[in-house]
């Protein structure tokens, strides 16, 4: 019988230190609602960590880079210029897709992302401009419309 009263106790007394301890923590204010980040300049400061996480993701697939490319050990620092390129391009991103309505038909604005020009590369490969027909008319010359 004083094994069973034993573990009452213990179990009793876990569970008030484990209420109390949650308790406190609540009234300290508990976890930040957002990721506690710090030096974010275009994303919310209560941005969700999940959130935040995923775009960097989303980031690394598109570019084909790791998260070195941007950060130095101390993640908030700026120390590297493709941090603030990165933002500048979101910033880009953010004025496309609140325009593209002027442009863009239908559902097509949230088809247009970092992957839509970078394919997996970190810098821009533009293709080569067309060659010009071979052999035309004009020894291959086109000249522009006249109006």
């Amino acid at each position: 019988m004083n094994r069973n009263l034993w573990k009452i106790v213990t179990l009793v007394v876990a569970v008030t230190l484990l209420f109390t301890i949650n308790l406190y923590g609540q009234q300290q204010g508990g976890p930040p609602q957002g990721g506690g980040f710090k030096n974010l300049k275009v994303f919310p400061q209560d941005v969700p960590r999940q959130q935040l996480m995923g775009a960097m993701q989303n980031w690394t697939r598109a570019l084909g880079v790791t998260c070195n490319h941007c950060h130095v050990d101390d993640k908030s620092s700026d120390e590297k210029p493709e941090k603030e390129v990165t933002r500048s391009m979101m910033k880009m991103m953010q004025n496309l897709r609140q325009n593209a309505a002027d442009f863009l038909p239908g559902d097509r604005v949230q088809k247009v992302s970092c992957w839509t020009c970078h394919r997996g590369s970190a810098k821009i490969e533009l293709p080569a401009p067309p060659t010009p027909p071979q052999g035309g008319g004009q020894g291959g010359q086109q000249k522009p419309p006249q109006e």
